[in-house]
């Protein structure tokens, strides 16, 4: 049946499109937007599909099995002032397959790492770096200083490849 105008049902909210038994195979839209309970859901602008809530509402996807989501552009975004990713009882596990690259600071309760620093913020805090069996630190780098403040003002022991010395109150 081909149809010229709006469908229209005579009453609000009172009739279905299909049923759980008989339902329709595909559903043909054209640029434009999808509404439950008056509000839109889905809407295609210019070649981006939007998914979209109103204030006050959450997007809550919920599936038995993995939820996946993929772009033939090979960037997917997930853009807001803050993301949570894992359960909420911080008892699950998050992989990262491939580079994690960071712009900002990967904070891990006191301990801040940003681009050339490792930063433990708790007042007198200790930072232990180990490893375990017989394993090594190795540390590559032409001058290993040790101590508190500015190597270039204050005392520190210098480690090299050639002396463990002291030095400082501005001998560097």
């Amino acid at each position: 049946t081909l149809i010229t105008g709006n469908l229209i049902p005579v009453t609000d909210d009172a009739v279905d499109l299909g049923s759980t038994t008989k339902r329709f195979k595909d559903l043909y839209l054209g640029p434009g937007s999808l509404f439950i309970n008056n509000q839109k859901v889905l809407e295609d602008d210019s070649g981006t599909i939007k998914i979209t809530t109103d204030a006050g509402q959450n997007l809550n996807v919920q599936a038995g099995g993995t939820i996946t989501m993929l772009s033939t552009g090979a960037t997917t975004t997930l853009q807001d002032a803050t993301v949570t990713l894992g359960p909420s009882a911080n008892n699950g596990t998050v992989n990262i397959n491939g580079k994690l690259d960071v712009v900002g600071t990967i904070e891990a309760g006191d301990l801040d790492i940003t681009s050339g620093s490792i930063h433990q913020d708790a007042t007198n805090g200790n930072l232990t770096i180990k490893t375990n069996g017989t394993g090594f630190v190795h540390v590559n780098t032409a001058d290993l200083f040790v101590g508190a403040g500015d190597p270039a003002s204050d005392e520190f022991v210098q480690i090299d490849e050639n002396s463990i010395k002291k030095v400082g109150g501005g001998s560097r």
